[in-house]
């Protein structure tokens, strides 16, 4: 703990004194790992969100396995930051709009979470395994179902973004 204290105080040092307050820090990284997140989501939505037509099925499936096997690693490891971040800083808040607006965030967090636990990440999970030159007889279906939650959870988590925008701009 001394040593993380004397490393905190040297950087102080270092930015001519300017000391910028936790929550303010919290507050900053939040934002940081949640507008991630949400350009995460709109740029793999909107990005995919129809099967790429001058693709063949099997290269669209290879494509679609593609992408799972990237973003598994990224979505999580902006989630979980933007989550911790956006449960302390609610708990930090201070009541009215802006506890409102963090909690709204949190809520819609909520959803987020519960549209990728129900649908995508087992249909996901079934897409790795698929082999592209025969896949299932029913895919595009099974793909068309999965985008549904991904739209909710997509705009779940820009909520959430704009919530916590909307509360630091107070």
């Amino acid at each position: 703990m001394h040593r993380l204290v004397l490393c905190v105080s040297r950087l102080f040092v270092l930015f001519g004194g300017c000391i910028m307050s936790w929550l303010s820090l919290l507050s900053i990284l939040n934002l940081f790992f949640t507008g991630t997140l949400a350009g995460v989501e709109v740029a793999s939505h909107y990005g995919f969100v129809t099967h790429p037509t001058f693709l063949g099925e099997a290269d669209q499936i290879r494509l679609r396995q593609a992408l799972i096997r990237r973003l598994r690693v990224l979505v999580p490891a902006m989630f979980g930051p933007a989550f911790l971040t956006t449960v302390a800083i609610t708990m930090l808040s201070a009541t009215g709009l802006k506890l409102d607006l963090r909690g709204a965030a949190l809520t819609a967090d909520a959803c987020w979470i519960y549209a990728r636990i129900i649908a995508t990440v087992r249909i996901n999970s079934d897409t790795i395994n698929w082999d592209p030159d025969a896949p299932p007889p029913r895919w595009p279906g099974l793909v068309a179902k999965a985008e549904r939650f991904h739209i909710a959870g997509l705009w779940a988590v820009t909520t959430a973004f704009l919530c916590l925008l909307i509360a630091e701009a107070l």
